[in-house]
This record gives structure tokens, sequence and C-alpha cells, in this order.
């Protein structure tokens, strides 16, 4: 096994082992994030990359289900947030679409990974800005702010980056065919 292989799996092996670390499972989700692990290895290992997004998804939801997240604005729970659920999805996802073998395997962009990061970063930190500036605002509401307003923060700034990022690529893509014309 070359390095990059090496790399990859310990890529891995680090993300399964936040997951399981920051998250609260039951035996059934335990045994069914199992699963899709040895589904994204297997996967990985005969260079079959629809195998390892099926395994990749079916690892995120049962993640996805299994952190209990309270609140958003509170340091504990956002860091939980980023460090339990966000970097390793994200190193998953990365393990999971490198598992086909290409030409051009190491060739990586470092724009789509900033422009992810930061779209993350701003669907994480909604609920502490909005309701810091409802503090700022009306501070006896400050303190009882329920978790339904804090989902719609994140929900309101999740959608509207989506749409900035899907009107973006439309424009980069007019502009290309333009160019091309």
């Amino acid at each position: 096994m070359n390095g990059i292989r090496i790399r990859e799996l310990a890529q891995f092996s680090a993300s399964m082992a936040l997951i399981f670390i920051f998250s609260s499972m039951n035996i059934y989700t335990l045994v069914l994030t199992a699963l899709g692990g040895g589904v994204i290895l297997l996967a990985y290992f005969s260079s079959y990359r629809v195998g390892a997004v099926f395994g990749f998804l079916l690892v995120t939801v049962c993640a996805g289900a299994s952190a209990e997240i309270p609140t958003l604005t509170e340091v504990g729970p956002l860091m939980t947030a980023t460090v339990g659920l966000l970097i390793p999805i994200m190193g998953l996802a990365l393990f999971a679409l490198s598992s086909e073998f290409e030409r051009n395997h190491h060739f990586r962009q470092k724009a789509p990974t900033v422009v992810a990061c930061a779209y993350a970063a701003a669907c994480l930190a909604s609920a502490p800005v909005s309701i810091s500036i409802v503090g700022l605002l009306v501070p006896s509401l400050a303190s009882r702010v329920p978790g339904l307003v804090e989902m719609a923060s994140v929900l309101l700034v999740a959608s509207v980056g989506a749409t900035y990022l899907t009107i973006r690529g439309a424009k980069l893509d007019s502009d290309t065919l333009t160019r091309l014309a």
C-alpha cells in the first residue's frame, strides 16, 4: 500500500472514532454504523464508489440521528456538533468519494473545499449570531429562546446559502458558455 492509501485509511479510522465518541448510540444504531463503515471499507478496497457512498449515507443517517445536541448557542454543543459530526462526516465523504481509482486521483481543488467549509461554518454560527442580535435588541427575550428558533435560523441560513451557491454555479456556467461561444 502506498502512503496516500494509508493516509486515507487513517482519515477513515479517525472519522469513525470521532463519530463513535461524540454520539450516544444504542445497540441498533451502533450495529448499523459499524455496518455502514464496513460497506465503505469494502467498497474502498474494491474501488466501487457507489457502494462507498451508500455506506457513507448509512453512517451519516445513524450519526445524525444519535447525536444529542440540545442547543447551538452554547460552546459545548457547538463544539460537539463541529468535532463530533461535521468534521468526521466531511472526512468520511472525502474517503468515500476517493474510493474509485482515477488517473488524476491526487489532484484536488482547494476552492470547493473552502466554499464547503465556509458554508458549514455559516450554518453552525447562524444560531449563536441570531441569538446575540436578539440579545442586543431585546435582552429579556434572549434568555428564553426555544430550540425551534435555533433550528429556524440554521435552516434559513442553510437555504439562503444553498440558493446563493446554486445561483453562483449557474452564473459561472453561463459565463463559461459565453466565453466559449
